[in-house]
């Protein structure tokens, strides 16, 4: 047989993990199976493992030691595989956040997943997107102390000079053939589930920043409303639609600009205040 075990450092969901590890050790033994499986992991369940697998039940803390010790996981990877439980089954965001940095923590996950401290960087330090836009203004000067004083609030030249490392180091600045510092791609996106749950953290950052914009700024520089609207399941669709459209528009006009003068954040939020129809157990 020539197909290699899976590694479990390889994944970010552990069912898809479970799932091909099945595959794999069901031909490379004739005598695996789920009831097989289920006995030496110490369960009286002979189809726990289906059942986990197909997502239909979750792993508690002692069943997440028996799925260790019925896969024959080392110490690495059974600390591993225990954290991406936690991460997969995480009931809300700071959990999922929590579970994603104890993740990225793990010598086997930098060394199979590199470029994810960067993207935790990216998405946690409000400046990194930023700085990365203020690359391709005009008037840009790769300098770490003029760029941490154009920022605002102001970072310190450190935390400049890290952030244009970092963002080289996920291909989002260059250098061209001059020497010039430039941005080398066009769009951004999380590269997987755990780089994904950073942008939860950047939102909440901006949001925070925002917050503090109506002291920072006068009203002449700032525009911070909202309104609270009773709209049907339909016209909230609707309503979505043209908030997504106008963020398109909005990067569209921007990316044209002739003589862009300074960075700016601009948030729109859309959410339920109320449950539908008055339903109290939604």
């Amino acid at each position: 047989m020539n197909e290699k075990r899976p590694v479990v450092f390889n994944y970010d969901d552990y069912r898809a993990y479970l799932s091909e590890l099945y595959t794999f050790l069901k031909k490379d033994s004739r005598f695996f199976s789920y009831r097989y499986f289920s006995k030496v992991a110490g369960f009286s369940s002979p189809n726990i493992l289906k059942l986990v697998m197909e997502g239909q039940r979750n792993l508690s803390k002692d069943g997440v030691k028996k799925f260790n010790k019925g896969l024959k996981h080392n110490t690495s990877e059974a600390d591993f595989f225990t954290i991406l439980v936690n991460f997969n089954q995480a009931k809300n965001t700071i959990e999922k956040q929590k579970a994603a940095e104890s993740l990225m923590k793990h010598k086997a996950y930098k060394r199979f997943h590199p470029l994810t401290q960067s993207e935790f960087k990216y998405y946690t330090y409000w400046y990194y997107i930023p700085i990365r836009e203020l690359v391709a203004a005009p008037y840009f000067k790769n300098d770490p102390v003029w760029i941490a004083k154009q920022l605002s609030p102001e970072i310190t030249a450190q935390q400049a000079k890290e952030a244009i490392k970092e963002l080289c180091l996920l291909g989002l600045l260059k250098k061209d053939e001059t020497g010039k510092l430039t941005q080398s791609s066009p769009d951004v996106t999380a590269a997987d589930a755990v780089g994904s749950t950073f942008v939860a953290r950047f939102h909440r950052e901006m949001l925070r920043l925002a917050s503090e914009s109506i002291d920072r700024f006068k009203s002449d520089q700032r525009e911070i409303s909202s309104s609270t609207i009773l709209v049907s399941e339909e016209n909230f669709n609707k309503v979505k639609s043209l908030v997504q459209k106008f963020r398109d528009d909005l990067v569209a006009i921007t990316s044209e600009d002739p003589d862009p003068q300074m960075i700016c954040q601009i948030g729109l939020q859309l959410f339920p205040l109320s449950k539908k129809n008055g339903a109290e157990n939604e």
